[in-house]
């Protein structure tokens, strides 16, 4: 999502700057500054220079805390937009054991949940304290700003979707069956493996799917 931001930013003739701890096809606005997301933290802190130079400061959930704790303490007033994604609490919950069908799902091992769990704590953590010091929130769906806000607040919360093609038009016909991708992380909380129970159930009750 990042990159589609930065090369329309570019495209429209503005300058945007991109640190990450991921790689770039050489272009030179893209600085990888870390290889993982503690360490990155730790790591915008040292890049004071550019937010004092920038218009507008980006950062996304609390990763760019070092950056947003340096600017406030040396007094650097370039407005903050942090845009939130997800809420990492809801997240948290979506790792506990469930039932479906009369089958429980659940984490491997208990060691991997109390680690997973504490990870998700201090994600919170660093998301709570960016909200604090940024200048204006933002979100990508309505149901993450409800979720990490509550119902009020989250109703009033400014939304930014992420960009999807247009709706396809009605073509009249019924479309012949196709084959389904699924593209995601296959990680606990997606529920990946409750996907064939979910296209069974659909088939169940709409045989012509």
């Amino acid at each position: 999502m990042v990159a589609h931001v930065h090369r329309a930013l570019r495209t429209g003739g503005h300058d945007s700057t991109v640190l990450t701890t991921g790689v770039s096809t050489g272009d030179p606005s893209v600085h990888r500054i870390a290889r993982s997301p503690g360490a990155f933290t730790l790591a915008t802190a040292f890049y004071t220079s550019l937010a004092r130079d920038a218009d507008v400061v980006h950062v996304h959930h609390g990763e760019g805390l070092g950056l947003l704790v340096a600017m406030r303490a040396l007094g650097i007033s370039t407005p903050v937009l942090l845009t939130l994604h997800v809420s990492v609490a809801t997240m948290r919950q979506s790792l506990g054991p469930y039932r479906v069908g009369g089958d429980s799902f659940h984490l491997d091992t208990l060691s991997s949940w109390f680690y997973r769990h504490a990870i998700m704590r201090a994600r919170w953590g660093l998301d709570r304290m960016a909200i604090a010091l940024a200048d204006r929130v933002s979100f990508i769906s309505r149901s993450a700003a409800t979720d990490v806000l509550g119902s009020e607040a989250g109703s009033r919360a400014t939304v930014v979707y992420n960009g999807v093609p247009p709706v396809a038009p009605d073509m009249g016909a019924p479309l012949p069956p196709v084959e389904l991708l699924f593209v995601g992380a296959n990680t606990e909380r997606k529920r990946v493996e409750l996907l064939p129970r979910i296209l069974a159930e659909v088939r169940r009750q709409r045989p012509d799917a």
